[in-house]
């Protein structure tokens, strides 16, 4: 019976916690840092014409596109997405990469983010690639 208290205490614990953290104002918390962008751009792997984005066919995106805009550095997740496509009703999945890019403020960066949606866009076909932006506080 003592066990049996810490599984109802511990649920209770956790959404009390949750609800603190939601509370708060993330932007009232002092950055120690520098305020930058973290941009994440999602890269459907999945081809209109059924294929796939192979792995070669990405690295030479990635050596010819993405490396010469982002040379500072940049990050590579694999992912995987799913959604319903509104066009067919069906509930899709595909294999995705995440490139994470954090960077100070301003137009050149976002032109460089856009030249590279743009590019995969028309190279392989896409409807979108999705771009996701937030502050980040940064220390190196």
């Amino acid at each position: 019976m003592k066990n049996r208290r810490h599984y109802v205490f511990i649920p209770i614990f956790l959404i009390l916690l949750s609800s603190c953290v939601a509370g708060r104002n993330l932007e009232s918390i002092e950055c120690q840092g520098e305020t930058w962008i973290a941009t994440r751009l999602f890269f459907g792997m999945s081809k209109s014409d059924g294929g796939i984005v192979t792995p070669k066919e990405w690295r030479e995106f990635v050596a010819a596109e993405i490396t010469p805009r982002f040379f500072t550095g940049f990050t590579i997740l694999d992912g995987s997405g799913y959604w319903l496509d509104e066009t067919t009703g069906k509930k899709l999945n595909e294999q995705s990469k995440i490139v994470i890019r954090v960077h100070p403020a301003g137009n050149k960066e976002l032109t460089k983010i856009k030249e590279i949606i743009d590019l995969y866009k028309i190279k392989f076909a896409q409807k979108s690639v999705l771009r996701w932006d937030s502050p980040a506080c940064v220390n190196f």
